[in-house]
């Protein structure tokens, strides 16, 4: 039985096909995150927030990859960063929020 789409079975599922296959393991190496991607991240949180550097070990991309992507986000309103430096926390607008939603598998 397939998991849910978002389960941890899911990912699960998708890993072991992913390992199985060496062409699509190199690529998921090569891909770097999108902004999409990073509001699904906030949006599977319970708060609809994290900790800076909780998401940034979630993208699993480079530093300025990261920084790029979260900069683009905050600018175009999806996400607001607060907090003190080295303690900010990433939370999802409400416009991020529906953004995510419709761009998450049905």
């Amino acid at each position: 039985m397939p998991g849910k789409p978002g389960s941890f079975a899911a990912y699960l599922e998708y890993t072991q096909r992913v390992l199985a296959t060496p062409a699509l393991f190199r690529e998921s190496l090569s891909r770097k995150p999108d902004p999409v991607d990073l509001l699904g991240m906030l949006d599977r949180q319970s708060a609809g927030s994290i900790s800076i550097g909780h998401l940034a070990s979630l993208c699993n991309c480079s530093a300025a990859a990261f920084y790029q992507i979260l900069k683009a986000s905050s600018e175009a309103g999806l996400v607001r960063v607060e907090g003190p430096a080295l303690e900010e926390t990433i939370t999802l607008t409400p416009q991020g929020r529906n953004i995510a939603k419709a761009a998450r598998p049905q």
